[in-house]
């Protein structure tokens, strides 16, 4: 069976292109007979008809020859031998290319606007594609930010219009998902904080309200390598409460906004502070006072690794914990949450959880445990290290691995079925080849263990209740692999007895086991700790080149954080050290003395140990596949 999406969700920010932006929409008919909604980005234009069986079409502006309008008839025709065809009946497929042998040109009757309007920036995004890409990208931004200055905050959207202050208000991105940022107004009220979009996507009048109580955390956060992000974290409201909210307004259980620079960044930080600091729940001995970017600070990290020595919280709960202490996102695939890969056995029929040699050794990277292999990357470590020092290494420092153990690629790799549009757009219009899919749990780690160019860690999803992300469910086209296998639900090991549900419990389990609980500090030391690029752990990898600052706006700095963003992007990076001696042992066995568990009834005594309530901010900081709500 076929599943077919709303015709209301067709399209999505993932359609654009790198760097692309939304620029405007209005409703349209194609060739005075097909009605749907023209919308003009800056890079292309995509006309989208409101029969969901018809593909949405998108015409890049660099391979248009003409762009002709009618003031009279109120129409706009373009000319294009190039365009794609995407999303027919709402399905994420592989899109479909056309070239034509010669120009075709397409009218499109403009309703409810003047043509002019449309013209005129069509006109010039088509004149931007023309330019040189540092000019391009540079004109891009300056653009968009005159739109942006020109707008300006709905008032009547405040939670009490006549007497709530405005304190701050700046233009912001909103990351919608992992790979799309809808640019907008971001407002601190003395009552709640606000996200009004610049533009209305699907026509819902959608806006982002929270009053200040139901913040649990304010985060700092990176993005594309840059320091001028945060999340905010949320409370998770009822699903009885969510029922009686306007659905004018989302109630998402965290907001991952990017600002312009580090100051405006810090701004917001500071007003958000000053805010929470002064609401009836802002006191520390309160279970409701929010955490303000301190969860890698101490006394709280030391508290959550208390608790965690003691069994108060589970391996799971604590790598989260450590996750989001050390920057790591669950909205941003260049830095999402890392968990290891605890088992080394995906081939027997059975598998004995308290058996030692059914463990990876976790006081080792990944692309240490093949001995043969890391020779290799110990090779070329010393060729690289040889160039440094002669001063032939381009600006680049030596590294064993060229790609880090996470990266967009990789969490797309694991999460495909769950999340196609998102890899579509990382390909570039199609799924990865088939024999490059994530097809079976023991070839994956096989190619863990032996091959050169992956060392990648796994998900926490690989260790969560929600099997659907192993699961064709879908029925994605995914193709056949070279043996002629069609890629469909993934091969599970034949101790899972053919059940995702089964693998996903077996997982958890090995997790929480006695040997990880045992070893699991020596894993952190390596990904969060003290051992963080550590050439004497065989754990050094590929450090991002500088960057330019955030802000500055001449061409060739906006085309230098274009590159460093690809790469960040490309090769991940290390998250944030938050450890700076070795970490401790766990005193425990595994899940001794905790009380509750993680979606549980005792919920809110897990973390009874922390005198904050960070546990608020690591489960609203998790996806809905967790079972969070």
């Amino acid at each position: 069976m076929t599943v077919t999406a709303r015709s209301s969700d067709r399209f999505s920010l993932l359609l654009l292109d790198d760097g692309e932006q939304y620029v405007t929409t209005c409703i349209a008919t194609m060739e005075s007979k097909l009605p749907g909604t023209l919308r003009i980005c800056t890079k292309s234009l995509f006309f989208e008809p409101e029969d969901v069986t018809l593909p949405i079409v998108r015409v890049p502006f660099a391979s248009a020859t003409s762009l002709d309008c009618n003031q009279a008839r109120n129409t706009m025709s373009i000319a294009t031998s190039a365009y794609v065809l995407m999303k027919a009946g709402g399905l994420d497929v592989p899109y479909t290319f056309v070239k034509e042998k010669r120009d075709v040109s397409v009218t499109f009757n403009l309703v409810h606007i003047h043509v002019h309007h449309i013209h005129v920036y069509a006109q010039r995004m088509v004149a931007l594609s023309r330019l040189p890409p540092k000019e391009s990208v540079s004109f891009q931004e300056v653009f968009l930010e005159g739109i942006e200055r020109a707008s300006r905050f709905d008032c009547g959207l405040l939670r009490e219009p006549l007497t709530e202050r405005v304190l701050v208000e700046v233009g912001a991105l909103l990351c919608l998902s992992q790979m799309a940022k809808v640019r907008g107004k971001f407002v601190v009220g003395t009552r709640g904080v606000y996200f009004e979009p610049l533009h209305d996507l699907h026509g819902r009048g959608q806006r982002w309200v929270h009053e200040h109580e139901r913040v649990a955390g304010v985060l700092r956060r990176r993005s594309a390598g840059q320091d001028v992000a945060m999340e905010i974290v949320y409370r998770v409201v009822s699903k009885e409460s969510r029922r009686s909210l306007q659905s004018r307004v989302s109630q998402d259980g965290t907001w991952f906004l990017v600002f312009r620079d580090t100051e405006e960044r810090e701004r917001v930080f500071e007003a958000l502070c000053d805010v929470l600091s002064s609401s009836p729940s802002s006191s520390p001995s309160s279970p409701a006072a929010p955490i303000l970017d301190t969860l890698h600070h101490e006394p709280q990290l030391s508290k959550a690794t208390r608790a965690w020595q003691r069994g108060a919280m589970t391996n799971f709960e604590y790598l989260v914990y450590l996750n989001v202490a050390a920057g790591r996102s669950f909205n941003d695939l260049a830095q999402y949450p890392v968990f290891p890969w605890v088992l080394n056995d995906y081939t027997s029929a059975t598998i004995d959880l308290d058996s030692p040699s059914h463990y990876r050794d976790l006081s080792k990277p990944v692309g240490a445990l093949n001995p043969t292999r890391l020779e290799t990357f110990r090779q070329r470590y010393r060729d690289m290290r040889d160039l440094e020092l002669a001063g032939d290494a381009h600006g680049h420092h030596a590294f064993m691995y060229g790609t880090h153990y996470s990266c967009p690629a990789y969490v797309l790799f694991w999460l495909v079925r769950v999340m196609p549009s998102h890899q579509l757009r990382l390909q570039g219009g199609k799924f990865d080849a088939p024999d490059r899919l994530f097809h079976s749990v023991r070839e994956s780690f096989v190619s863990v263990m032996n091959s050169t160019s992956d060392v990648k860690e796994l998900v926490p999803e690989m260790y969560g209740t929600d099997a659907s992300f192993l699961r064709n469910d879908r029925c994605l086209p995914l193709g056949c692999r070279q043996n002629g296998s069609p890629v469909g639900d993934v091969e599970l090991p034949e101790w899972a007895s053919g059940s995702a549900d089964e693998f996903l419990r077996v997982m958890r389990a090995a997790l929480e086991s006695e040997y990880v609980s045992s070893n699991l500090h020596s894993w952190i030391d390596l990904t969060f700790g003290v051992h963080q690029q550590s050439i004497e752990k065989d754990n050094v990898f590929r450090a991002p080149t500088e960057c330019a600052p955030a802000g500055g706006s001449s061409a060739e700095d906006v085309a230098e954080r274009a590159k460093h963003m690809l790469e960040v992007e490309e090769f991940g990076t290390c998250p944030r050290q938050i450890f700076f001696e070795q970490h401790p042992p766990r005193k425990t066995k595994g899940g001794e003395g905790r009380e509750g568990g993680e979606g549980g009834e005792g919920g809110e005594r897990t973390f009874a140990g922390l005198a904050l309530d960070v546990r608020a901010v690591v489960r609203a900081s998790l996806p809905n596949t967790f079972g969070k709500n």
